[in-house]
């Protein structure tokens, strides 16, 4: 069963931050009588979500189950990740692209690429899968990571279109699916292709007469892009189902 913590902090916090205003315009007993209902409600909602939870978590505090057992059982994230902690090389740097990033079981380098902070990916100054890739590129990353309804994502004309440079970049600048679970999926970016790369690659791997055609090019001239099935519910790696 899933629930989010931040949720309910975000609730405390509200809270919190309105007794002062509350214990200025009510009477005490009244605002004691407030503050009660209000701890009570909390404790009656985070007590619901939390109860499926309490048996297994028992047994991790007896040591009858492990703690990895008990994340399995309870976190369809936890499941993703080490499947693509797994596919993912040492030396590997992870690209999130995640509106609100939840990177709480990656175990390789990463890199959050969510457009809440401009700071490091600017969204507003790249319109094309080609500049997100340059700057991936630039950055080191080798694997992209998403979450699948961020793809869909659209409340406002900004969203919309960073979901739509998403799903192009994915579409055009990485290779197929290669875990997929838990409303996220991994994939491995394609090898750069720029000038040096391919200036490097005719050195050492072509043969005389030999075409060097970038991973993109390919991509697209297959028609592989078009068979991804981008934002498409959950299944086996490279599948639309």
């Amino acid at each position: 069963m899933q629930f989010d913590l931040g949720r309910l902090g975000r609730m405390a916090l509200l809270l919190v931050s309105a007794l002062p205003a509350a214990r200025a315009v009510l009477p005490r007993r009244v605002f004691a009588l407030v503050v009660a209902l209000s701890v009570v409600g909390n404790l009656a909602l985070s007590t619901r979500l939390l109860r499926p939870l309490w048996p297994d978590q028992a047994r991790v505090a007896l040591g009858r189950l492990d703690e990895n057992e008990f994340l399995r059982r309870h976190s369809p994230r936890f499941v993703f990740w080490e499947q693509a902690n797994g596919e993912v090389p040492a030396g590997g740097l992870v690209l999130v692209l995640e509106k609100i990033p939840h990177p709480y079981y990656i175990e390789r380098p990463f890199v959050l690429a969510s457009y809440l902070e401009q700071g490091l990916i600017d969204y507003r100054s790249i319109k094309t899968a080609d500049e997100l890739a340059t700057v991936a590129h630039d950055l080191g990353v080798t694997h992209v990571a998403v979450d699948l309804a961020g793809l869909n994502a659209g409340s406002d004309p900004f969203e919309a279109s960073v979901a739509r440079l998403w799903r192009a970049f994915l579409a055009d600048e990485c290779e197929e699916p290669i875990v997929r679970g838990g409303g996220y999926a991994l994939y491995a970016l394609h090898a750069e292709t720029g000038p040096t790369a391919l200036a490097s690659e005719d050195r050492s791997t072509r043969a005389p007469g030999v075409v060097a055609t970038s991973h993109g090019e390919a991509d697209r001239e297959s028609g592989r892009a078009g068979r991804r099935g981008l934002g498409a519910p959950d299944g086996p790696p490279g599948s639309n189902a």
